[in-house]
């Protein structure tokens, strides 16, 4: 898959376009995160904390790492994108998140993200602008093993509002 529209620097509503695609490169989720995620939620489901448990599920004796964490992953890596990079600065809010959870993923899986611009519309006053972004969380194997859209708020360039 080849990234569209890559640009250097700050990203403000204005420079996104409709198909802009970006890749970012890949993460592997260790045992260490799904650990760390366990404490930090407080969330010791067995499928994820107990090898014994997960085996007798019909996982070839994996263990899942959390749907939740994916999510979180997901973010992270939208932000390791030149896409990401890009419109941090300027991003004002989270309106939206929509997921969906398409397949398992296991300890020791590498996963990348391809965030892509599916819509764009201004704000009503014209300052900000309305962004709405399809993210595509894929397995080692190629297996899109998570899916969904984010929908934020950005600036709009200097001037370039109308008001």
């Amino acid at each position: 898959m080849t990234d569209v529209g890559q640009v250097s620097g700050d990203l403000f509503w204005d420079d996104l376009r409709v198909g802009m695609r970006a890749t970012s490169p890949g993460r592997t989720i260790t045992e260490s995160d799904v650990m760390t995620f366990a404490g930090l939620s407080g969330d010791f489901n067995q499928l994820h904390v107990d090898a014994v448990f997960a085996a007798e599920q019909g996982f070839g004796g994996n263990r899942l790492v959390y749907g939740i964490l994916g999510v979180a992953i997901a973010s992270g890596l939208h932000t390791r994108t030149w896409l990401g990079t890009g419109t941090q600065r300027n991003s004002v809010a989270l309106l939206e998140l929509q997921w969906n959870f398409a397949g398992p993923i296991f300890i020791n899986d590498t996963v990348t993200l391809t965030v892509s611009v599916v819509d764009l519309r201004p704000t009503s006053d014209g300052r900000r602008g309305i962004v709405k972004f399809e993210r595509l969380l894929t397995n080692h194997d190629g297996l899109v093993v998570q899916r969904g859209t984010t929908v934020g708020m950005m600036k709009r360039k200097p001037g370039e509002s109308g008001s």
